[in-house]
């Protein structure tokens, strides 16, 4: 009996420290794990993004236009016949001031062309939708200018605000209105203190009161204020056609873009020929200017890296007759001294002129599959190349496939920190591919 109690405890005993072992183990290669873990150098990754090399500026600027503000030259209450920014013609009727507060009578309307209006109801009711609420005002001001004449076209209410001339006419001033190029500084640009005031109401006005402001050309300019840096930037656009986006609705205009000097502050002017009543009612607009238009895919400059490859003249390029396929004829010694000859069909990363203008063409190819000192043989010729020249490609590591691939680029543009390279280019990369952000970390062929 006592010996079956030794026996239990020894085997209880050995359980236990085999038990204790593989714990310990198993802790062990997991500390060991995680300090190599946190002393390696680790690989970060960059996807591949389309866009420009860099966000272009904005900025505040200032509208002038070719306006006027024209004032009552009675009393009375003001009926309104044409809407805010809305086009007028020559002697088309703007507005009336009268001692009549409803100048709108049945009485009035019934004298009228009821036929017309009749017309117009019917095409905006079948025009209207609940997203263009704003269609309501316009048959409203339509039906105003329909009942201002009789069916023989001629007007039945006198105390008229015709239009001088054509333009767009809107119910705000600013005081901006006689604003030119000459007299503009710095201290126009401050929007903080600037104020914009209404002119439609309800209430009796007096002779001299603003009624309208009627805006004349559709060409407008805006100024822009610059810093001697911003200038010398925008110096190569002088002279040119720039492209210019609102922020305001994220409409864009074509504009005539100069640099002026007035007053002693620099400004960027740009003048349009279109567009300029979407902005009538706006004296300063915050503009973005397109400079940067050159788009692609957009990457690090610490992914590039450049790569030796052995260049071979397009000439030697050989179709084997048997499999179709393209390479290149190579004689080359075996390990025994005796000469082989074999053919290969390596990867061609890039066709070039070298050098530029001379008509002659190589092929770029991986100086893994080529030796120095291989001997090309050129299709139905006694000519031969010896491998040895070599060119340099630009590219980045791909990491798709968990391992780091060798792809060529070709940069459109670049500055300090990333640059711009061409997609859809063979052996290269495409939006949404993963790169070795620091190529410098990694080296071709790495599985990470």
């Amino acid at each position: 009996m006592t010996d079956n109690r030794k026996i239990n405890r020894s085997l209880s005993a050995s359980r236990l420290n085999i038990g204790t072992v593989i714990f310990g183990m198993v802790a062990l290669y997991l500390i060991i794990s995680i300090i190599l873990y946190l002393t390696a150098s680790h690989i970060t990754s960059y996807q591949v993004k389309t866009g420009p090399l860099s966000q272009n500026e904005t900025y505040t600027a200032i509208v002038l236009r070719e306006e006027q503000v024209v004032n009552s030259s009675g009393s009375g209450y003001i009926s309104y016949f044409t809407g805010d920014s809305s086009k007028v013609s020559n002697n088309g009727a703007i507005c009336c001031v009268s001692d009549n507060r409803e100048m709108f009578s049945s009485a009035v309307i019934e004298g009228n062309n009821l036929e017309s209006d009749y017309n117009l109801i019917s095409k905006f009711s079948k025009a209207y939708t609940s997203d263009d609420f704003s269609s309501v005002y316009d048959l409203k001001y339509a039906l105003r200018q329909s009942a201002l004449y009789s069916s023989e076209g001629d007007l039945v209410i006198s105390g008229m605000q015709l239009a001088s001339q054509d333009g767009i006419v809107t119910y705000t001033k600013d005081g901006y209105e006689y604003l030119t190029s000459v007299n503009l500084s710095a201290d126009d640009f401050q929007p903080k203190s600037y104020s914009r005031q209404n002119l439609q109401t309800d209430e009796k006005i007096v002779a001299g009161t603003p009624l309208y402001r009627l805006i004349t050309s559709d060409t407008w300019s805006i100024y822009i204020p610059v810093t001697d840096r911003q200038s010398a930037d925008l110096e190569e656009y002088n002279d040119s056609v720039l492209k210019v986006r609102f922020l305001k609705d994220g409409q864009t205009e074509r504009g005539e873009f100069s640099l002026e000097e007035i007053n002693g502050q620099k400004f960027a002017r740009l003048t349009f020929y279109s567009g300029m009543i979407r902005y009538c009612n706006d004296r300063y607009l915050d503009v973005e200017l397109i400079t940067n238009i050159q788009t692609g895919l957009k990457i690090p400059v610490s992914s590039l890296v450049e790569k030796d490859f052995y260049i071979v003249p397009d000439l030697y390029r050989y179709t084997d007759n048997a499999s179709g396929e393209v390479g290149f004829m190579v004689s080359r010694t075996d390990n025994n001294g005796n000469d082989v000859t074999e053919f290969l069909s390596p990867v061609c990363y890039e066709n070039r002129e070298i050098p530029e203008g001379s008509g002659k063409y190589y092929y770029f190819v991986d100086k893994n599959v080529l030796q120095e000192g291989d001997v090309l043989i050129k299709p139905d010729s006694m000519e031969r190349y010896t491998v040895g020249a070599t060119e340099v490609l630009q590219g980045v590591y791909n990491i798709n496939k968990g391992y780091t691939i060798f792809r060529k680029v070709e940069i459109i543009d670049q500055n300090e920190e990333y640059a711009i390279v061409r997609s859809g280019t063979s052996y290269g990369i495409e939006q949404y591919d993963y790169i070795v952000r620091d190529s410098s970390t990694v080296s071709e062929s790495e599985i990470l």
